[in-house]
């Protein structure tokens, strides 16, 4: 019973992962000012042209978001709660900005910090049936 739950975990992580992906291969069209089709991120041809409203916004709270992860220690890669003072168990929901923004600018450090982001939920909040607790 143990294993067909771990099974189960493990099926639902995969097909989160790709829907994930699918919606960051087809969610930045949002974002876009022009009507350009992105092949395959992160070889889209970045714009020259300057930031719309929305992604500036994205921009500001990515860039919050990156002053607040941890660099190094046990909990590496984590967004620290300056009001809380802890690392937040839901900080993993920020993959998916920092990817997006990687696809829009080109720049590493939203690529980094979704990467570590992500290390950090699954070394401190992911359980053995898939699921991540909220701490």
């Amino acid at each position: 019973m143990k294993t067909s739950s771990v099974k189960y975990g493990l099926k639902m992580r995969v097909k989160i992962i790709i829907v994930f992906f699918i919606i960051l291969q087809f969610g930045g069209i949002c974002f876009a000012q022009h009507k350009k089709k992105y092949a395959s991120p992160p070889n889209v041809g970045y714009s020259k042209e300057p930031l719309s409203f929305y992604q500036t916004l994205l921009q500001t709270w990515c860039d919050g978001m990156l002053a607040q992860q941890v660099n190094g220690g046990s909990d590496d890669g984590g967004l620290f709660s300056p009001s809380h003072q802890f690392v937040n168990g839901r900080c993993g929901d920020a993959v998916y900005p920092f990817l997006t923004m990687y696809h829009i600018t080109g720049n590493i450090k939203y690529k980094t910090a979704a990467i570590k982001v992500f290390q950090w939920s699954e070394a401190n909040v992911s359980q053995p049936d898939g699921s991540w607790t909220n701490t």
